[in-house]
Formats: C-alpha cells, structure tokens, sequence
C-alpha cells in the first residue's frame, strides 16, 4: 500500500491489487480504499466459481487476506 499526493488530493494505492481510492486527506482515500477492496471482495465472492484465471487469482489472495466477522 502506498499513499500518492496530486494537485491536492491524496491517492491510496493496493498495487497488488491495481486498486486506488481518493480523497481530500489520507484518512479520505484510505477509506475510500477499503470500500472498494471490500466492494471487489464482495463481488468476487458472489461468482468465485465461476471466475477466470485472473479473477480467481484476485479471489485467492482476498480470500487468504481477509478475516470476515
């Protein structure tokens, strides 16, 4: 993960993933960030058997990575 600064707004980047999220402050974009993660885990996990190689790659490393409560 790597915080990014342009014109004003931060960027947080999950290169891993080619994932970003934007906002005002870093607090914003982290934020932003995470729901978008959660967004594709949730995708994902809605299709996962039916996912292509680079899908369920994808699914793979977010289903290891992430703990649901």
């Amino acid at each position: 993960m790597a915080l990014e600064y342009d014109e004003g707004q931060v960027i947080a980047c999950a290169p891993d993933l080619d994932l970003f999220g934007y906002g005002d402050t870093e607090n914003e974009a982290l934020d932003d960030l995470r729901r978008t993660v959660a967004d594709l885990y949730r995708t994902l996990k809605e299709d996962c058997r039916a996912l292509g190689p680079m899908p369920a790659q994808v699914w793979d490393y977010l289903a290891r990575t992430i703990a649901e409560p």
